[in-house]
């Protein structure tokens, strides 16, 4: 029994309540473009904070999603450019044609698609299904805080398999794909620094021109890209490449990509990947581990990896290296070409079964 006067609370006013009650409502809407014509729309940093996001219906469209997203997909869109922003899972593409794009995701898939040209970065094998004239390049480009999305998304600048395709519905007469001619540049065929006359004529320009000048977006060499311009699968100039490691360290991406500026006049690097290996399991890489000056400066952790091909290449990275040892010393130059592709081959391995768990 209660005190006199005491007043019995109700199921109601006791229950917590659950996870799903207090959780903010979402609207789809809020997060899809449908039926976009002849226009410019921007999404902007901070306008879907890693939320899926839908495309559908839209013709001679320019769409910028410049933020972190969760999926995406893309539906029923013609002669329309995209930009879309690091995706933590997958951007699936049906029944698109005549299109560009640029992305970064964990997997990338289309499907009843023709003539879409896509500029890459893909953890993950692409896949491509009962599609045609598709072509495929390196990712490029750089906005301020693109970066940050990359890691939001967890996905590494590292880890691009953008070449690699595999389709799906292959025909004997010919192949479904290609990669895009090594000399074409992604400005050749973006225009991100302006608005067209066409766009600022129908009362999109000003607005949407200043949401882009807001985050610098552009159109960017290979040097200024976040993500390192691969050779991939393309034919090999030169007969001698050279792998290079770069263990655990507090500034191993930095030096990887100081490295590979220095390297970019005489080599052409082939592919980069990034693994977290413990010492025991470098060792099971390197093939001439005396050549090691201190194994006790080498901890578990992301090991990142560069192929480069090249004139007397393994001489050119071993020089390059030396050169940057003073900033991050736990670094690793195949003793040799034979060493090289060897090593090459274990380290790759070690990259596919992390990436298959």
């Amino acid at each position: 029994m209660g005190c006199c006067g005491s007043k019995k609370e109700t199921p109601e006013e006791t229950r917590k309540p659950y996870s799903w009650e207090t959780r903010e409502q979402i609207d789809p809407n809020d997060y899809t473009f449908d039926g976009i014509v002849n226009e410019t729309v921007v999404r902007k940093q901070g306008s879907i904070n890693g939320q899926p996001f839908v495309i559908k219906d839209c013709k001679d469209a320019k769409i910028f999603l410049l933020d972190a997203i969760a999926t995406i997909t893309i539906d029923d869109c013609s002669n329309c450019q995209f930009i879309i922003g690091p995706t933590k899972g997958s951007i699936f593409i049906r029944d698109c044609h005549d299109c560009k794009l640029i992305c970064a995701c964990q997997q990338f898939r289309t499907r009843d698609c023709t003539k879409i040209d896509t500029f890459l970065h893909c953890t993950t094998q692409p896949i491509i299904e009962s599609s045609c004239k598709m072509k495929f390049g390196c990712y490029q480009l750089a906005y301020d805080g693109l970066e940050k999305q990359f890691t939001d998304s967890l996905l590494s600048i590292f880890n691009n398999s953008w070449y690699n395709i595999h389709d799906f519905t292959p025909v004997t007469e010919s192949k479904n794909w290609m990669l895009v001619n090594e000399h074409v540049l992604i400005h050749d065929l973006f225009d991100l620094k302006s608005i067209s006359d066409k766009d600022a004529a129908s009362g999109n320009g000003d607005n949407e021109e200043n949401e882009i000048e807001k985050t610098s977006l552009s159109a960017v060499s290979c040097n200024d890209s976040v993500i390192p311009l691969t050779r991939g699968s393309r034919e090999r100039n030169f007969s001698e490449s050279c792998l290079v490691l770069l263990f655990s360290s507090d500034n191993s991406v930095q030096t990887a990509f100081r490295l590979i500026a220095t390297m970019k006049a005489k080599t052409q690097l082939i592919q980069t990947k990034e693994v977290t290996l413990s010492p025991d399991e470098i060792k099971r890489i390197i093939s001439e581990q005396h050549l090691m000056k201190d194994w006790k400066t080498i901890r578990d952790g992301p090991v990142v990896g560069l192929e480069f091909n090249g004139e007397d290449c393994v001489n050119v990275c071993r020089k390059a290296v030396e050169q940057l040892e003073q900033e991050s010393p736990t670094m690793y130059v195949s003793p040799s070409s034979d060493a090289a592709r060897t090593e090459a081959d274990s380290f790759y391995n070690f990259c596919d079964m992390r990436m298959s768990v």
